[in-house]
């Protein structure tokens, strides 16, 4: 069977829909399978999986799976019977159809948050539900199971496993303490495109493809033209909810707060009733001051769980530019063309091409068609987009300017560069889906060694000045590379891992990483 995947967002109501009386606002991958069987995955939008066993539907029947990852699980999970101790720790999902009676077992995997290191497999509790009148019942272990059982479950590192003969929902809690595997990011938009006003979202979800997809769905929902940052991931406890979040503006950049507070408490609560995900988010505002000066806003945001001494960073850069009428830097009017003509230089300033790097564009959405067609169209993580080129000379041609051949052929020599590798090589940003190999590069790329460059080579190529290597990426002192690698995977939407592989040669001397990539993109 061919695995190809059909994902749609369903915005539909609790009883709406013919697979029961409780279908949830969420998405939905299914494929058709035969007797041979197969796997239902969205490689880069999930981390749920269904594997239909060989021979588990009948020989000359072809049938219709489905999953959905259920975002409202407001009605669904009001009446679970789990205790005051008890948290959800995995994505509430539905799989269909409800009245396909397999001929064997199959397996639903499905992700969790825990550090299985710091917990007891005995203390997680997988419960499922037939559609209709809602009832849950907990499943066995696979240790504990008998001949009546209608599914158990196995508990790995990042997933639990579970094995069944008919599909229903299904979640999974967890018993007492333990740190959980959570990540924070940020959102940006705004509310009047004419004006400087910038609003931040700072939120929480856990670590796997289908919480974040939870809340960019979210989060879209109401800001559509909304921009997001990097994503920190970090460990968080299980003695304190608080997190203390701050978004602190330095006055001497011409940037204030509006009408909301610098430090702000967020509430990651995950108790009873699966309220893990949490709808709500820290809301910041800045605006630039009256009669400042002022540079496109830019700033570092910390968050700090209760209790805990560890404080982590993200560096905000939503690049939107000042609108028409505000001030600009007074380098910026030095640079400026008249309105009358004029010519320019063979070559840009040096100030003008670290601007050019550094001034990011916001990443638009993706519509249904291109979430259908993997792995080349994805989300992709971003903590700033960056001008082109070409978008600098559009803008100085619509100024009347004219440039010389030498400056053009100047602009045009990385791109002449690139258009010798290869044509059919994979995005870069496929990288960031393949873990193993990501830690593998990342790990090296890490690393200082006599005679060969790291990281911070790849950012001086990049235009990535000094000051922002410091504030930013030796700040990730668990993952610099893997941070840069998401800034280049959203800025350069276009670039390829042959591109990046010529840098590595040829910039940071690193061919024991540029061959592991060639590897890869050869596949």
């Amino acid at each position: 069977v061919t695995n190809e995947e059909n994902l749609r967002e369903n915005q539909v109501g609790p009883n709406d829909g013919n697979e029961g009386d409780c279908l949830p606002n969420g998405f939905e991958v299914k494929d058709i399978f035969d007797s041979s069987g197969g796997e239902l995955s969205a490689t880069h939008d999930s981390d749920v999986k269904i594997c239909i066993a060989n021979g588990a539907i009948p020989i000359g029947v072809s049938q219709e799976v489905f999953y959905r990852v259920v975002y409202d699980t407001t009605e669904l999970l009001q009446d679970i019977p789990v205790g005051p101790d008890e948290t959800l720790i995995s994505p509430v999902i539905e799989c269909g159809p409800h009245d396909i009676r397999l001929l064997k077992p199959s397996e639903i995997i499905i992700p969790h948050c825990l550090y299985m290191g710091k917990a007891k497999k005995e203390w997680i509790t997988v419960y499922r539900t037939d559609p209709g009148p809602i009832k849950w019942e907990k499943i066995p272990n696979k240790s504990k199971r008998n001949d009546l059982s209608r599914a158990w479950f196995t508990a790995k590192e990042d997933s639990i496993h579970i094995n069944t003969m008919t599909f229903c929902f299904w979640c999974v809690y967890f018993r007492r303490g333990a740190p959980k595997k959570k990540r924070a990011t940020v959102f940006a938009s705004k509310p009047n495109p004419g004006g400087d006003l910038i609003q931040f979202r700072f939120y929480i979800y856990s670590d796997n493809k289908d919480s974040l997809r939870r809340v960019e769905t979210q989060d879209k929902k109401l800001f559509p033209d909304s921009w997001k940052g990097m994503e920190k991931p970090f460990k968080m406890y299980n003695n304190s909810k608080k997190i203390t979040v701050k978004l602190v503006t330095d006055p001497e950049e011409g940037w204030e707060l509006d009408k909301t507070a610098g430090e702000q408490v967020y509430i990651c609560d995950d108790s009873h009733g699966g309220r893990f995900r949490c709808k709500d988010a820290c809301v910041f505002a800045v605006e630039p001051m009256k009669g400042r000066e002022v540079k496109p806003f830019t700033c570092n945001l910390t968050f700090q769980q209760e209790g805990h001494e560890t404080a982590h960073t993200i560096y905000v850069n939503p690049g939107y530019p000042l609108v028409e009428g505000s001030i600009e830097p007074a380098n910026a009017r030095a640079h400026s063309n008249s309105a009358a003509g004029c010519s320019t230089s063979s070559a840009p300033e040096e100030s003008d091409r670290s601007n050019i790097d550094e001034q990011p564009k916001t990443p638009q959405g993706l519509n249904k068609s291109q979430l259908v067609n993997f792995p080349r169209q994805r989300y992709r993580k971003s903590d700033g987009l960056a001008v082109t080129l070409s978008t600098l000379r559009r803008s100085k041609s619509a100024s009347g300017c004219s440039k010389s051949p030498t400056s053009e052929e100047g602009d045009r020599g990385n791109l002449d560069e690139q258009s010798k590798t290869r044509q059919d090589s994979k995005p870069l940003s496929s990288l960031l889906e393949i873990r193993p190999l990501l830690e593998k590069i990342c790990n090296r790329l890490d690393s200082s060694r006599p005679g060969v460059g790291d990281y911070r080579d790849v950012c001086s190529y990049y235009g990535i000045d000094s000051f922002q290597v410091t504030a930013v990426y030796e700040k990730h002192t668990d993952e610099p590379s893997k941070a840069l690698l998401e800034h280049l995977a959203a800025s350069h939407e276009q670039l390829t891992v042959a591109e990046f592989v010529s840098v590595l040669r040829k910039n940071a001397r690193r061919s024991d990483i540029a061959k592991l990539l060639e590897e890869y993109d050869n596949q």
